[in-house]
């Protein structure tokens, strides 16, 4: 219960669909789990294609059975103390206000110089008083050193994460904590469900390309879990792996009837279901077949003077080659 909590928390504040967003106050109640757990880490506001291809794979994920989950980390953009003074305690709002929208005639500084003059004359000599005896009696609480700061208290801040210039930002000390370098955002890590994530020994940096079938199809090659990619259909995919499972001809049959009858007409006949038939045919007397068939695939996707449509169909045949590769399941 408490998990779901937490989830239910982390989608509430995402933006995005399908991706639970995570901060230093959260990260290690969810990853680590039960569930494996694909972390983004990104600058605080995303965009391009990484982005759109993150939000597509959220949506299939998402849509599916698939036991991961998809995570942000969203490394809050540096701003300058002297913005967010300004930010916070409103002065540029007061001024505005007392100013209004032109500025005030020229006589009126005339005046006001005047007033304040005397007004800020009697102030500092009574504030001079006031902070000697604030001094004082900091001095004899603290022992004559700098009071605690409450900044040093944050979750994840330490000393060495603050830039003088651009000061502390948000969840990079989770970036610090796996190696991530801020210049290099986006990037993708995977953590194995029951992980430890307290470094990168544990965790898998995705370095490959950066697409929708790209992202789903790793994750079913390391995660585990099959997604569905063009070209896939889940009933074909658990008929692949129970046929590679079965130790005996015979079973190994019932399989490949099992796709070629379309067994209680409860599915239509497709090119799909056509060609998981073939791959399992192939499969029973040549156990090399998947090898050279995902070498002949890959020779034709990149064949640029085929037709679009022709180098899809191409695409879908090598997808549904993955579902024969065993993996935890549907």
């Amino acid at each position: 219960m408490a998990l779901l909590a937490l989830l239910l928390l982390g989608t509430a504040h995402a933006q995005r669909r399908g991706i639970v967003a995570l901060d230093n106050t959260t990260f290690d109640r969810i990853v680590g789990s039960s569930i494996p757990v694909f972390v983004r880490f990104d600058a605080e506001y995303s965009y391009g294609d990484d982005d759109d291809a993150w939000q597509e794979v959220a949506l299939v994920v998402g849509a599916s059975k698939a036991n991961v989950l998809l995570c942000d980390v969203l490394i809050q953009e540096p701003r300058s103390r002297y913005h967010d003074r300004y930010d916070e305690e409103g002065y540029m709002g007061r001024e505005d206000d007392h100013y209004g929208e032109g500025e005030p005639p020229a006589d009126e500084y005339g005046e006001r110089e005047t007033a304040e003059d005397d007004h800020y004359g009697e102030r500092d000599a009574a504030e001079d008083g006031q902070y000697g005896e604030r001094e004082l009696a900091e001095d004899r609480e603290y022992g004559g050193s700098d009071p605690p700061s409450e900044e040093s208290e944050l979750p994840g801040h330490h000393d060495d994460d603050e830039d003088e210039h651009t000061g502390w930002r948000e969840n990079q000390d989770l970036a610090h904590r796996f190696d991530i370098s801020l210049e290099t955002l986006p990037q993708f890590v995977f953590f194995p469900a029951g992980s430890t994530p307290t470094d990168m020994s544990q965790a898998q940096l995705y370095e490959g390309p950066r697409g929708k079938d790209d992202f789903l199809n790793f994750l079913h090659m390391t995660a585990n879990v099959w997604v569905g990619l063009p070209g896939q259909e889940d009933w074909l995919h658990s008929a692949a792996q129970r046929f590679l499972s079965a130790s005996e001809h015979a079973e190994r049959m019932a399989e490949i009837e099992l796709v070629e009858s379309l067994e209680g007409g409860t599915r239509s006949k497709s090119t799909s279901s056509v060609y998981y038939a073939k791959v399992m045919r192939k499969l029973l007397s040549d156990g090399a077949f998947i090898e050279r068939e995902a070498t002949r695939l890959k020779k034709m996707i990149d064949d640029s003077s085929l037709s679009q449509s022709k180098r899809e169909e191409f695409s879908r045949r090598a997808n549904a080659l993955q579902s024969f590769k065993k993996s935890g399941g549907v």
